[in-house]
């Protein structure tokens, strides 16, 4: 009853205690069969139909969890296109009882009839704004004879209006709301994988083995080594070479691994290169555990920052650096009154000197500068 399907079997061990109970008391009570209760306990026998739910998890029915999901979230922007809708028809409606006052004509060819009153203009109104701006008989209301140019005027602008204008901003809001809360939750996901201890424990064991058996199996050791040899301890001492982690990413097991742990398959060709870090040509377990656990999920601004300051940090160490080597280069020929040495580097490091402000005497290093 642990673990992340805990309820599930919970729910499936409270249907094996109701089934029991039913049958225990149907064993000791002959009357129980047809008692009020007996009824109560096959209504919660239905509740096993519950079970039928998990089939959803099928990658076959992710398209349908996706219309349904999809209609969940823009139920809301649904229901407001709604009432959006309610009050354009009924102004729409107001306007055009205010320009046929008088419309009493019951002949369905005369355009009067069809503003008769104010629902029945909203009736017309709503048809027309669907596209359905037809008589009874399917002639276009438009048509008929009787339109004037501001009614045939008034009704067109409605038609435009509605069609071009108040559906497709609908549908528009309806498809950002579905992307938006599609991308939320895909980034809910994501937080979850990449806060999932166990997931990550396992994927990066699965790939330091995967790596270990094909190193023993290139070294042509033992075959029963390289195949069951995959221990801790093992893995602790691994050593592997760029060509190695190269040939094993381009597995597809393992490039499996690393989508589970949301590295993106561009930086997955270069994991190489990036677990390599002092550019040695091998490296061991822990630098490739520490680039995969860097390369996991999007790419964050803090990191992008983070790094843009310490190179800027380094760069002014350098500078001091430099500026205190040319320094002690300065007083140094000073010393040696070496007057052809000079001008060359005076020359070489005036600009530099320009931007400091300052000439570092003899014995002042990085440390003291900086101060």
């Amino acid at each position: 009853f642990r673990g992340k399907h805990m309820l599930g079997n919970i729910f499936d061990a409270c249907l094996i205690i109701t089934e029991s109970v039913i049958f225990l008391l149907s064993l000791t009570i002959s009357s129980f069969a047809h008692s009020y209760w007996i009824s109560a306990f096959r209504v919660i026998r239905l509740a096993r139909l519950i079970r039928l739910t998990r089939l959803l998890r099928a990658a076959i029915f992710r398209d349908l969890l996706t219309l349904v999901n999809s209609f969940k979230w823009g139920f809301t922007t649904l229901v407001w296109c709604g009432v959006f809708l309610l009050f354009f028809t009924s102004a729409i409606a107001l306007v055009f009882r205010i320009f046929f006052p008088n419309a009493t004509n019951p002949d369905e060819k005369s355009i009067e009839f069809y503003f008769t009153s104010f629902p029945r203009s909203m009736l017309t109104v709503f048809r027309c704004s669907f596209g359905d701006c037809s008589t009874p008989s399917g002639t276009p209301i438009l048509e008929l004879t009787s339109m004037s140019f501001a009614a045939t005027f008034g009704i067109t602008l409605v038609i435009f209006v509605s069609t071009f204008g108040l559906f497709n901003i609908a549908a528009a809001i309806f498809l950002e709301r579905t992307m938006e809360y599609a991308s939320e939750r895909t980034a809910t996901r994501q937080h979850h994988r990449l806060e999932d201890d166990d997931l990550w424990v396992e994927s990066a064991s699965n790939l330091l083995k995967k790596i270990k058996h094909h190193v023993q199996k290139k070294e042509a050791k033992k075959e029963e080594e390289a195949i069951v040899g995959t221990n801790s301890r093992n893995l602790r001492n691994l050593q592997f070479s760029r060509e190695d982690l190269d040939t094993v990413v381009k597995r597809d097991d393992v490039k499996q691994i690393l989508e589970q742990l949301d590295i993106d398959p561009q930086d997955s060709k270069h994991l190489a290169d990036i677990a390599d870090m002092d550019n040695s040509g091998t490296m061991g377990p822990s630098e490739l555990i520490l680039a995969v656990r860097r390369l996991r999920g999007r790419a964050r601004h803090g990191e992008i920052v983070k790094v843009d300051l310490m190179v800027r940090a380094l760069q002014r160490k350098i500078d001091d650096v430099w500026a205190w080597t040319q320094g002690a280069a300065l007083s140094t020929a000073f010393s040696a009154s070496d007057s052809c040495a000079l001008p060359q580097l005076i020359s070489t490091s005036h600009r530099h000197m320009m931007s400091q402000q300052r000439l570092p005497s003899i014995g002042e290093g990085p440390q003291t500068m900086a101060i």
